[in-house]
């Protein structure tokens, strides 16, 4: 059985403890290390933690501790984004048109305590701003991050993900250092 090729997730301790054996076995009769462990969707790496010692360990990192974001959304505003998007009027439109028919009325939703508290939102509040070529004022700035805002909470949401601030920041990363931005 092949998987898609991407690592999967093992949901049982005893599932990594069948697929540890079953890859020592494959390996003891020759078989390569790295083909074996992509054949059953797990990485070198996963393989290496789960047989660590002479036990077989369990992944950990779904049981660990995490500590809250510091710039996590409040309940309320969480709750004020998912009530907008949930509305019939909204409920068949994407992000692009539901920000712009809200900024018509002027609600910002959650972005002004984004743009004040969270470091990300600051960042690129600044960057539209003051980029080089088509530079926004304060309010098309906030319709842009109000557009973000809603994706970011859709993705998160839809895939049930933590918030990752790299990820958010990915493709406009090299643009915040080159003008100096970054902080």
């Amino acid at each position: 059985m092949r998987f898609s090729g991407t690592t999967r997730k093992i949901n049982q301790p005893r599932e990594s403890e069948i697929i540890v054996s079953l890859i020592e076995e494959a390996n003891n009769h020759g078989e390569r290390l790295i083909p074996t462990c992509e054949v059953v969707g797990i990485s070198k790496r996963t393989f290496e933690r789960w047989r660590l010692g002479d036990t077989i360990n369990e992944d950990k990192r779904k049981n660990c501790i995490r500590p809250e974001p510091k710039n996590k959304l409040s309940k309320e505003e969480r709750q004020s984004v998912l009530n907008i998007v949930s509305i019939p009027e909204y409920a068949d439109l994407p992000p692009t048109q539901i920000v712009p028919s809200l900024a018509d009325r002027g609600q910002y939703i959650a972005v002004i305590t984004l743009v004040v508290n969270n470091q990300e939102f600051k960042l690129l509040h600044k960057y539209y701003k003051t980029r080089p070529v088509n530079p926004l004022t304060g309010k098309q700035s906030l319709i842009v991050l109000c557009g973000k805002l809603l994706k970011l909470i859709f993705g998160i949401v839809k895939n049930n993900e933590e918030y990752d601030p790299n990820k958010f920041l990915e493709g406009i990363k090299p643009k915040l250092i080159e003008l100096n931005i970054a902080a």
